[in-house]
């Protein structure tokens, strides 16, 4: 497997990982807000609801995004311009960065199983 590849796996990997993460923050928001048993029918007034975490699990989702929407864009690069990318040692040190904070999030996750 050439440089490339390994590297476009590894982000591809790692932008898979981002979307299922993202579908369940949004999942658990919207869990957070429907408590089971209570009815989705009835409106309730937003000052009502029980919204404790809500904001921190917004700001998460949004951080998630983001980095999803720099893996995607790092990853058309690597479609688009080939080996050139990781020829430019700050480009390919900023990947690297990315994928050295993939490897340690995913050993801490590791940790708390």
């Amino acid at each position: 497997m050439s440089k490339l590849e390994s590297y476009k796996d590894r982000l591809a990997a790692m932008r898979d990982r981002l979307r299922r993460q993202i579908e369940s923050e949004v999942d658990e928001a919207r869990d957070s807000i429907h408590k089971p048993g209570e009815s989705n029918n009835l409106r309730t007034h937003n000052a009502d609801m029980d919204v404790e975490g809500l904001d921190e699990a917004v700001g998460i989702g949004h951080a998630l995004e983001r980095r999803l929407a720099d893996v995607e864009q790092i990853l058309m690069r690597l479609d688009k311009e080939g080996e050139s990318v990781l020829k430019d040692k700050k480009e390919r040190e900023r990947i690297d960065a990315y994928l050295d904070t993939e490897g340690f999030a995913e050993r801490m996750r590791e940790k708390r199983r």
